[in-house]
């Protein structure tokens, strides 16, 4: 789980200054909170593998739906999509 964490936040944050963590991550997503962390939700949802995003989503306990809204809110708000993604949540 560690490991799986650990690649999911190296890609997240690799271009921001303020890191965000495992935790901040998760409940960013449960609660669909994306005001102070849009930008790395965006690169969580756009620049990580769609099978890496469902095992970390199971690891740390988050629910299909909260991935799917977090994921509708955040393309609403940046226009960033990921239609694998959207296709695999579609089926889920």
């Amino acid at each position: 789980m560690e490991n799986i964490n650990n690649i999911v936040l190296g890609t997240v944050n690799k271009s921001w200054k303020q890191s965000i963590d495992t935790e901040t991550l998760t409940d960013a997503i449960k609660k669909v909170d994306v005001n102070n962390w849009l930008i790395h939700l965006s690169a969580f949802f756009t620049e990580v593998n769609e099978e890496l995003i469902l095992t970390f989503a199971n690891t740390n306990n988050i629910k299909h739906h909260e991935l799917f809204y977090a994921y509708i809110k955040v393309k609403t708000l940046t226009g960033e999509s990921n239609q694998h993604l959207e296709n695999i949540l579609g089926t889920l």
